[in-house]
């Protein structure tokens, strides 16, 4: 199924190459521009708060996704068996965490109903080095509901450069 209109936004600290995906589809962009580079997780804070639509996915810049990343996520055609999570009583909390199976903690390649996001003002903590735990926890406490599933919709590129790789080799 190939949905109808997706609109990238693009939060913009410096210069940044969207050529990749604009050469796949036709979409509508908006272009975010901080005057300086104030951290991931406030740059994550406003796309949530000037997301429209249904559903919000993050990606980092230097990354890939497969055309039909959005689409499986929206319609899965299950090449695997999904794992369905749902219930009254924290339901995704308790399959990570009494059942002590994994969620990935990383909040890119995951989609995120919108409305959801903002009725439990989930947000990043803004100047976090590593926003997506907690992040990843709030939505794990809320959710309801969620579905997993093993297709690889996103190709990870470990970047020497990044902030979080020189912290890592600097201590």
């Amino acid at each position: 199924m190939v949905l109808r209109k997706i609109i990238l936004i693009l939060l913009l600290t410096g210069l940044f190459f969207v050529g990749w995906w604009l050469g796949r589809r036709s979409v509508d962009v908006r272009i975010i521009e901080h005057p300086y580079n104030i951290g991931l997780g406030a740059t994550r804070n406003t796309a949530i708060d000037n997301a429209q639509g249904e559903y919000l996915f993050f990606m980092d810049s230097d990354d890939e996704i497969i055309p039909t990343c959005i689409e499986i996520l929206v319609h899965p055609t299950y090449t695997y068996s999904p794992i369905l999570i749902q219930g009254d009583d924290l339901p995704v909390a308790q399959y990570r965490y009494a059942q002590n199976n994994d969620i990935y903690v990383m909040s890119w390649n995951k989609l995120y109903n919108l409305n959801f996001l903002k009725s439990h003002n989930i947000q990043c903590i803004p100047h976090q080095l590593v926003e997506d735990c907690w992040f990843t926890y709030q939505v794990i406490i809320s959710a309801k509901s969620c579905q997993l599933i093993s297709d690889q919709t996103l190709y990870y590129t470990i970047n020497p450069e990044s902030t979080t790789s020189k912290i890592k080799t600097q201590g």
